[in-house]
């Protein structure tokens, strides 16, 4: 690998979980480096250090922020790369409660995956890497079967993202056309089942993003509590909003196609396609 997947944090005080994900990723055989920048108080040095990431050669981007998490929102909005938030205080239960919805909760066009734990974390990126790794078959994401209407939706969003160029697969987890796509992707409908879809997409091993969908902050929290209080963490990357979820996987794709990260970020910039 040529490259070192970066981290940034808010904070030096993150350095425990900082230290846990890096010692993770060492063990999947992933360097890594480390820099703090706070989005609330140092929002420029922040800024200045994604630029400085999207000249690097392609790689996820790793941010830790607690409490009311700026962080990964500001860096989504501006990396080239997909950015995976990783929040320090996933080990407390009451802290995460009150703060994850600013993790998840981003505006339209902001769409950082939250993954739960540092070696959930490592593991996630290491998903991304192996699929940078081995050729793709073609560009397409899977998506589990639900209503028509929310998969057209996605579908459409995708098209709108990519210019075309991303196909959208509906299917089944275990069909052959959902194996083949380099990513995956959950539309839920934020109740208790999604959890067994989670985790049976996980056990893919290609990198999977999770979409509750537009749920309450109420029934988002009683979701996430069997994220937070149980004892097997899937390796999932939850980005809230349905069209949030299609710009962030169609930015993993990104990582296999610097034309369609630009695009990525044409779009979250709100200009015209074309």
């Amino acid at each position: 690998m040529t490259f070192k997947v970066p981290i940034i944090s808010g904070s030096k005080s993150d350095e425990p979980h900082v230290s846990a994900i890096r010692r993770a990723l060492d063990g999947f055989g992933i360097e890594s480096s480390w820099d703090v920048a706070s989005a609330h108080r140092e929002h420029k040095d922040a800024m200045a250090l994604v630029y400085t990431y999207n000249f690097r050669p392609s790689s996820p981007v790793i941010t830790v922020a607690g409490r009311s998490d700026a962080l990964s929102g500001c860096v989504a909005f501006e990396s080239r790369y997909p950015v995976i938030a990783s929040r320090p205080d996933h080990n407390k239960p009451y802290d995460l409660e009150m703060y994850y919805f600013s993790t998840v909760g981003t505006p339209s066009r902001v769409a950082p995956g939250a993954v739960l734990g540092p070696e959930q974390t490592a593991g996630y990126v290491n998903r991304l890497v192996r699929m940078m790794q081995q050729p793709a078959d073609y560009m397409a994401i899977a998506i589990n079967r639900l209503d028509d209407d929310s998969c057209i939706g996605f579908s459409n969003e995708v098209a709108e993202i990519s210019q075309g160029r991303v196909s959208v697969i509906v299917a089944d987890m275990a069909q052959a056309e959902y194996k083949k796509c380099p990513v995956g992707v959950i539309l839920g409908k934020g109740n208790e089942d999604d959890y067994y879809l989670i985790n049976g997409a996980a056990d893919s091993g290609r990198p999977v993003i999770y979409s509750p969908g537009k749920t309450e902050k109420r029934q988002l929290l009683e979701l996430g509590r069997q994220f937070f209080h149980s004892d097997y963490r899937p390796e999932v990357a939850v980005v809230m909003d349905p069209k949030n979820a299609a710009l962030y996987a169609v930015t993993v794709l990104g990582l296999l196609d610097r034309r369609l990260a630009a695009e990525c970020m044409s779009y979250r910039a709100g200009q015209k396609h074309g």
